[in-house]
């Protein structure tokens, strides 16, 4: 004689499933991001010597927002800097104070922008990039302020080179 099927009685089939399928909507367990998601303004320190070559300068640098109270560099002798640009306004302001000697000069930095949000994953959540389209300085220590790259997709290029006496 043979038995029915019973739902009841195949409960060990059900767990299985419930449990297998618990594992595959799981994920890896890993919520680990690897993709680097900070983008900064690559500014170069340069100067121009007698003989008209280009060269990297090494300057003492206070480097704060415009109306911001804490320092992003403050009094470190640097040749290059690292500087994010606002993610939801289309300007960025600087107060930059530089010297090579004991004479401290300060120059306003103006950097005008366009931003684009790009989501890349649920681990790493969105990125701004960024698009320049314009700079200005005060011009009181900086001579010339020149865009080498206008596109600010991460954190290895010199998009900027400044240019000091």
């Amino acid at each position: 004689m043979r038995r029915k099927f019973s739902l009841y009685r195949a409960w060990p089939l059900w767990l299985l499933g419930i449990c297998l399928l618990g594992l595959s909507c799981g994920g890896n367990g890993s919520d680990n991001c690897y993709t680097e998601t900070d983008v900064f303004l690559g500014v170069a320190l340069r100067r121009i010597d007698t003989t008209h070559t280009e060269r990297p300068c090494t300057l003492k640098v206070v480097v704060r927002g415009l109306d911001q109270e804490t320092a992003l560099y403050d009094t470190v002798s640097l040749s290059s800097l690292q500087l994010p640009l606002q993610p939801t306004l289309n300007q960025t302001d600087y107060l930059l104070r530089m010297t090579a000697d004991s004479v401290w000069y300060s120059d306003t930095l103006h950097i005008h922008h366009s931003n684009q949000v790009r989501f890349l994953s649920m681990e790493c959540g969105g990125i701004v990039t960024h698009r320049l389209t314009g700079l200005e300085t005060s011009r009181n220590y900086i001579q010339e302020a020149v865009v080498l790259d206008d596109q600010v997709v991460n954190q290895a290029t010199v998009h900027v080179k400044i240019y000091v006496p």
